[in-house]
């Protein structure tokens, strides 16, 4: 780093005297390292599971010098073909924060730390934000409120308390300060199968930011397998994704196979199972199982386009496009593809599909 120029996120924090924590927003929330985000910002390191072209970023930062605050950018920058940051475009970030920030933060008090609009940073979703806090609180060592206290009265009895009563963040609050608790734990495991299905929908998404217990896994497993409701089945999907389970790859390789398979769980199965998708034959049937959902090829298209983005699936998915084995609907689905990418678009990799009936996105 020269005394005169920043080039990169890490080295601009670094500089102005910050602590800082940074966390992957790509499929789910992740902390990491912060020599692996400078990697990323260095091209010395592939963005592992990029989406929708972008990587996404969360960055929690503070100085004591100046003051007590904890300040967050939210920052989605674009990735090129090889899965590399376009450090243009973090370049161009980076000129907007010194000219609105000050080389060593001084205008941050003052402003927030907040950023003129710009097309680098992104607005998280509810879920996301009530997670995110819950995630950087225990990160920072920090205490929670005692509103968590009111998810474990209903969870203790669901069929007495009303779940409404709760706000987001005290869901989001439990869910990560649970794998803390083994009463809470237990509680969570039994009564599972008897809580609310909104409930669960909220639970479920906080979760797969979070290791379980085996117990709680099987109670997941046991309800996904019950239930025919298909919103919840993708939210235990989601549940599932950072859990480790023998019945895990044999779930998934059910659901691909299985006709009543919603788009949603295929969506899900696509932005937070990829890794399992690393199995050519389970790829290949997860490629044939879009096809038959959407006659259009456009959940098909959406797919290939989310997965050929991750770089250890690419190889895989290009492959399949020149496969000679193909049958008659995924050749189909794949001259489609070709045929829309040669008129549209300058690479698959920019795919992105919307359509009237669903949006397509795995955030």
């Amino acid at each position: 780093m020269s005394q005169n120029t920043i080039d990169t996120i890490s080295e601009f924090l670094l500089q102005a005297g910050t602590e800082y924590r940074v966390f992957d927003f790509s499929r789910g929330i992740q902390a990491i390292d912060s020599q692996l985000f400078m990697d990323y910002e260095t091209n010395t390191q592939v963005i592992a599971s990029p989406r929708n072209g972008h990587a996404w970023f969360g960055i929690l930062f503070w100085n004591k010098q100046l003051n007590q605050e904890h300040y967050i950018w939210f920052l989605k920058l674009p990735i090129d073909e090889n899965s590399l940051l376009v450090t243009a475009a973090r370049n161009q970030f980076l000129e907007i924060v010194v000219s609105a920030l000050g080389k060593e933060l001084e205008h941050a008090k003052e402003r927030q730390a907040e950023l003129p609009e710009n097309p680098f940073v992104f607005k998280p979703s509810q879920q996301q934000m009530a997670d995110f806090n819950a995630i950087s609180k225990a990160s920072l060592g920090l205490n929670f409120d005692d509103k968590h206290l009111a998810v474990l009265n209903y969870i203790k009895a669901p069929s007495v308390q009303d779940w409404r009563a709760l706000s987001l963040q005290s869901i989001s609050d439990f869910a990560v300060q649970m794998q803390t608790s083994e009463v809470q734990q237990t509680f969570l495991a039994k009564n599972l199968h008897l809580m609310s299905p909104a409930f669960l929908v909220s639970i479920c998404t906080s979760f797969e930011n979070v290791r379980l217990t085996h117990n709680i896994v099987e109670s997941i497993l046991n309800l996904y397998k019950q239930t025919e409701d298909a919103q919840l089945k993708s939210m235990l999907l989601r549940a599932l994704s950072k859990q480790s389970h023998s019945e895990i790859p044999s779930l998934l390789e059910s659901a691909i196979k299985s006709d009543s398979t919603s788009v949603s769980e295929l969506i899900v199965i696509a932005g937070r199972f990829w890794l399992y998708l690393t199995d050519p034959n389970l790829l290949n049937n997860f490629l044939q199982a879009a096809v038959n959902k959407d006659a259009s090829f456009d959940l098909f298209k959406g797919l290939y386009a989310d997965l050929v983005q991750v770089r250890i699936l690419r190889p895989l998915l290009l492959n399949l496009i020149r496969d000679p084995q193909q049958n008659e609907s995924m050749a189909e689905a794949f001259a489609d593809l070709l045929a829309d990418y040669k008129k549209n678009r300058p690479s698959l990799y920019d795919t992105e599909f919307t359509n009237n009936s669903f949006e397509y996105r795995t955030n």
